[in-house]
């Protein structure tokens, strides 16, 4: 019998011999190895799968974190848009309210103006009134002493006659001379009324309640 171990099954049946030990250990070991090569390529399979799997697995978390970055950099990109807007909003208010406060300031200054040359014209005519007022009881004062001594000479129906005249023409002036300071008085009232400036406003508007009171303009 030869050394010489058939490669293969066919050989082997080629020959028409009955196998020897040699190759019924070699059909062993054949046998042996094909089940583990078949055990391996099992393995391998499953190891391809399993690779394939957590590949799969590994882009999805990739995608989903791509996903939530992209959402990440749009919220902040939100935010930095929302900021940049509530700082300009901010910005025009602050303009805004730098406007409102010299407006405000330039109409203070202008009705401060007014109240002033106001003020100023309503001494005036109030200085002008008490001393015409004055003169005027003065002047009533020599008429009744003068009328009193030509009371002596005279009759004393006379005297009353004429004495009711020029009191009643005294009263007539006196009534048209303070009638024409209450039409000059009723002017600057309706500038204080038109202001707001009422009775318990502050001590610069004073004399305008004060003229109101003295004229009784209402």
């Amino acid at each position: 019998m030869s050394d010489k171990i058939p490669s293969s099954t066919s050989e082997r049946a080629f020959d028409g011999r009955h196998p020897s030990q040699a190759e019924a250990e070699y059909l062993g070991i054949q046998g042996y190895v094909e089940e583990q090569l078949n055990t391996l390529r099992q393995l391998l399979q499953t190891g391809r799968e399993v690779c394939q799997e957590q590949k799969r697995v590994i882009d999805e978390e990739a995608q989903t974190k791509a996903v939530r970055r992209e959402q990440k950099e749009r919220r902040l990109e939100d935010v930095q848009a929302n900021s940049a807007r509530i700082a300009r909003d901010q910005a025009k208010d602050r303009r805004d309210a730098t406007a409102r406060r010299a407006d405000e300031s330039r109409r203070w200054d202008t009705l401060k103006q007014e109240l002033d040359t106001l003020h100023e014209a309503r001494v005036d005519m109030l200085t002008t009134f008490v001393a015409d007022s004055i003169a005027f009881n003065r002047r009533q004062q020599e008429e009744i002493r003068a009328a009193i001594e030509e009371n002596q000479s005279v009759p004393r129906s006379f005297v009353l006659k004429n004495h009711e005249e020029k009191m009643h023409t005294t009263c007539r002036d006196t009534e048209q001379y303070a009638t024409r300071k209450l039409s000059q008085g009723a002017v600057g009232a309706r500038i204080c009324r038109d202001h707001g400036i009422r009775s318990g406003s502050s001590s610069r508007h004073a004399f305008s309640d004060c003229a109101e009171n003295l004229f009784g303009v209402v």
